[in-house]
């Protein structure tokens, strides 16, 4: 009986060991913490019951068990010992007859005898050791099925609990790649196979310890209706050994099969790709261990909610899993993760026909013979940033898969520029002013063929990038005819590539500039059609053999006004018709036009119809008292005026006054325009 005691206590110490190592290392959930207390409460049960199954036997109360009991003895003596199930059996049963048959005052103080068994008489070694077999038929009975059921359980790594599918148990499909077809030419072997994810698993924010590597789900966004997932995001890996590293990848598609989607109708998901930076299992990765670190961004993709096939375009990263580039760690990807109910769900690897895969076309070339490439011819100037481009064709067939450029400074050691490019042209950016930089390329196909390097340099140019200058040369401030002759001029920095071209500019007034000649090699220009009274400034610039540009000045380089019309001027009227005084004032007025000013002015008069007399010469007044009369008569003036610019106008602007000193007085009574002179 000692060791059948000690046989449960090991028992019952190991199963709460396993619990506590699944606790810490595995599930986390709160479920797994009410075992311990469940075992404590049917330990407590069982013991109970057999002390009660003692107080029946102590009494006799029950006379249907005693008869069984009986029946036992007579059993055993005949068949062996009885089984605890059996003799449990038989007091459960026959205490459930005969309860209706108890005395009153025994029924009710039933729990005190329960209770509190000690005040009752001990019977015999042989009740005893019944009585001690009933308890330990009863422990086993109860506490065997709950460490099979939860043990199991903790062992795979989760508690038991109903499978996201039911209806569909996980199996595990063989990863072995399917060839869909393969062809077979001259310089080479072409294949399409299939590749199935061989792991692939998801992780829950709001199950951080769960793991999920038994389910027929994938899924990705957040769950927030029932299970109550949290955010969620799916990891997947292919096996891509089966791929000779030398092949080259024509094609590569990821399908997945959406089975749902949440809310029923919902716009595009954005959904992000990662490299995974370390391998992962995936019956132990969970949101909170064992998840491997993200490594970069390889692709984006909106997903509608439509269900079914959804592939994509991967050439790029198979390529970098199979040549090595990136390591094969393989993917996550994730969702829309804001709180809402909003998901894709996709079945897994372990549904048959419907799990993730990669289509791949490859082929491994017959080709010995390398590719031909070389850089293109460079302009002998450049600036600081130019194109460089390379081409070239492959003899061997299989094609050119990448290219290598190199340039060197100045005839210095080769640089290694752009490796493992399948491009053909790259901007170079940073050259020095009077450097001169050159490269080389070379080739590999697709058949591993490697180009060897060129020992000249294929291509060169010299950088200038300091743009010239050039300027206009002064024009007068005031032009007096519409047509004149614009010059500019220029230069660019000692050792400089030179100037190749020049841009005029002009504006009027002011205004918006406007495009004069562009991109001639002249350096003078005749100006025709100018406004008079219009001021023009100009502006140039060049460029030279590099392509450096001069910026535009913003202010104009020169300015000039346009006065074609000449000065004017002319005798201000008189405030009376006539005189009587000895002497009275005359006044004029001049306008030198646009941009120049007035010098000086002559005046002279003449009394009725004879000659013209010289009154005032190269005066800068613009009155004057006359008291040169002579006899009664009509008194006429004129004026012209010299400008800044030295023109001298016509006499002009005249004005008469009427001088009647003697009588009779003349009293005018209309006045005519004057007709002759």
């Amino acid at each position: 009986l000692r060791r059948r005691w000690a046989l449960l206590a090991l028992t019952g110490l190991t199963y709460i060991a396993t619990v506590a190592f699944n606790l810490v290392y595995t599930i986390g959930d709160i479920f797994v913490l009410f075992i311990p207390a469940y075992l404590v409460v049917v330990l407590w049960l069982a013991v109970g019951a057999g002390e009660l199954a003692g107080q029946i036997e102590k009494y006799g109360m029950v006379h249907n068990w005693l008869t069984l009991g009986r029946a036992d003895t007579v059993h055993q003596r005949n068949h062996g010992s009885v089984g605890a199930g059996h003799r449990l059996k038989s007091v459960l049963w026959g205490a459930a007859a005969q309860a209706d048959h108890w005395p009153q005052a025994q029924r009710g103080d039933f729990s005190q005898h329960f209770f509190y068994p000690k005040i009752f008489e001990k019977r015999g070694k042989t009740m005893k050791r019944h009585k001690k077999q009933h308890k330990l038929g009863m422990i086993v009975l109860l506490i065997l099925p709950l460490l099979v059921a939860t043990t199991t359980g903790l062992a795979q790594g989760q508690i038991p609990g109903p499978r996201e599918n039911p209806n569909s148990p996980p199996q595990h499909i063989d990863p072995t790649p399917k060839i869909l077809r393969r062809t077979v030419t001259p310089d080479a072997v072409h294949t399409t196979v299939e590749i199935p994810a061989s792991r692939d698993t998801y992780i829950s924010s709001n199950k951080p310890y769960q793991n999920f590597c038994n389910t027929n789900w994938l899924r990705v966004g957040y769950n927030q209706d029932s299970p109550n997932y949290g955010a969620v995001r799916m990891f997947l890996y292919f096996d891509l050994s089966s791929i000779p590293s030398d092949a080259a990848i024509n094609y590569a598609n990821f399908k997945i099969y959406m089975h749902s989607a949440t809310p029923t109708g919902d716009s595009d998901m954005r959904l992000e790709a990662r490299h995974l930076a370390a391998s992962w299992d995936q019956c132990l990765v969970t949101w909170s261990s064992h998840q491997p670190q993200w490594g970069p961004v390889f692709g984006e993709a909106w997903l509608d909610s439509t269900p079914g096939w959804k592939e994509g375009d991967v050439t790029e990263l198979v390529q970098d899993w199979v040549y090595g580039t990136h390591a094969n760690n393989g993917m996550m990807i994730m969702g829309d993760e804001t709180v809402r109910e909003r998901q894709r769900m996709f079945y897994s690897s372990r549904e048959p026909g419907m799990y993730p895969r990669l289509v791949v076309d490859y082929s491994v070339h017959v080709d010995t013979e390398p590719p031909v490439v070389s850089v293109n011819p460079l302009p002998q100037w450049s600036m600081s940033r130019f194109n460089v481009s390379w081409s070239g064709y492959d003899p061997g067939g299989s094609g050119i898969d990448y290219y290598d450029v190199e340039y060197s400074v100045a005839g210095g050691n080769w640089i290694q520029w752009l490796y493992h490019t399948q491009q053909t042209s790259a901007d170079f950016a940073g050259g020095a002013n009077g450097t001169t930089y050159l490269f080389r390329a070379r080739g590999v196909d697709k058949a591993g063929n490697v180009q060897p390097w060129s020992s000249t340099a294929q291509a060169s140019t010299t950088v200038d990038s300091i743009p010239p200058t050039a300027t206009v040369n002064p024009l007068p401030d005031v032009t007096l005819t519409p047509l004149f002759l614009l010059t500019w001029s220029g230069s660019d920095n000692t050792g400089g590539s030179g100037i190749v071209s020049y841009d005029i500019q002009y504006q009027e007034n002011g205004g918006p500039w406007q495009n004069g000649i562009m991109g001639t090699t002249d350096t003078s220009i005749e100006v025709t059609g100018a406004q008079n009274g219009s001021t023009y400034g100009f502006r140039v610039r060049a460029t030279d053999a590099a392509g450096n540009v001069q910026p535009w000045d913003p202010a104009p380089q020169t300015v000039t006004t346009i006065n074609t019309e000449g000065p004017t001027a002319a005798i201000d009227p008189f405030p009376y018709p006539s005189t009587r005084d000895d002497q009275f004032p005359v006044s004029w007025s001049g306008d030198a036009g646009a941009g120049l000013t007035v010098v000086s002015y002559d005046v002279r008069y003449r009394i009725d119809l004879g000659s013209w007399v010289s009154w005032l010469t190269g005066t800068s007044l613009t009155s004057q008292t006359f008291t040169d009369l002579g006899a009664d008569g009509r008194y006429c003036f004129e004026v012209r005026v010299t400008d800044s610019a030295s023109r001298t106008s016509d006499y002009m602007g005249q004005q008469c006054i009427i001088v009647d000193r003697e009588p009779p007085f003349l009293e005018p009574r209309a006045y005519l325009p004057l007709i002759g002179r």
